[in-house]
């Protein structure tokens, strides 16, 4: 007769998760910069294979709304590749930034965020238009398309300026870094910190036009909404949601009805 006991395997203990704003600042960085080199280096190793020549590289992809398109979700897909990878070096899962699963709960926050958004956006333009009359309020969003793009076209355009960037900005923003802030810091202060980071990164930096500053006001209002919606949903789906809804009005605004 047997009498051995039976082996029970001991459940290794879940590494807990050393996603901090040392790590989150300078990682948000990175992806968002290695991730545009990474998918040029691609999409260059594309049209060499193609035959296209190396001088008319950017000509080719600028070419057509469909390559603009594939560029942009090259960066996109490349930027989780990334991610995912910096999740898995700091112990950290997707859930643990806030990638929870969807639910028909986190459309109405987002509804309301929007109105929210848009008082907060108000009361910032009205005082910098008070305190900082130099800044030019009517200057375009560099937007990368044609506003002329008509059909077929529009789909591709809406694709990458509605779905793609509040899917992936917010993995980046609201997720990586805010997760990483929040660690150490209180709301007040990552919410300032995240704010800032986002409206910054919306000056349009590259060109020879001046610092939009009309947008990074604009994004830091939206950012504001975002980041309480993060922190009280604990999720990312309501701040992904209102992140959609404002690039949607300005997307028909600005390519569908050409009114802006």
């Amino acid at each position: 007769m047997n009498t051995e006991e039976p082996k029970v395997e001991e459940k290794k203990p879940k590494q807990t998760s050393i996603l901090n704003p040392f790590i989150a600042t300078p990682a948000v960085f990175a992806i968002f910069f290695g991730a545009q080199f990474l998918a040029v280096f691609i999409l260059a190793g594309i049209g060499l294979l193609q035959g296209v020549d190396p001088q008319s590289l950017s000509t080719w992809v600028s070419g057509s709304v469909q390559m603009q398109a594939l560029a942009y979700l090259l960066i996109v897909l490349v930027g989780l590749g990334l991610v995912s990878a910096l999740l898995k070096l700091v112990h950290t899962t997707w859930k643990d930034i806030g990638l929870t699963k969807p639910k028909t709960g986190h459309i109405l926050p987002a509804v309301i965020g929007y109105g929210w958004y848009f008082l907060i956006f108000i009361a910032l333009n009205a005082a910098f238009r008070y305190f900082a009359p130099q800044i030019d309020f009517d200057q375009q969003q560099v937007l990368g398309f044609s506003r002329d793009a008509v059909g077929l076209s529009l789909l591709f355009i809406g694709f990458c300026l509605v779905i793609l960037p509040a899917f992936y900005e917010e993995i980046l923003m609201r997720g990586v870094f805010f997760t990483g802030l929040r660690s150490m810091l209180p709301l007040w202060a990552t919410m300032l910190l995240v704010s800032v980071l986002f409206g910054a990164a919306h000056l349009e930096w590259i060109g020879e036009n001046p610092l939009n500053f009309a947008a990074a006001i604009d994004t830091f209002a939206l950012s504001m909404v975002l980041v309480y919606l993060r922190e009280t949903s604990k999720s990312l789906w309501p701040a992904i949601f209102l992140h959609g809804i404002k690039n949607f009005i300005a997307f028909y605004l600005v390519f569908v009805l050409k009114i802006v």
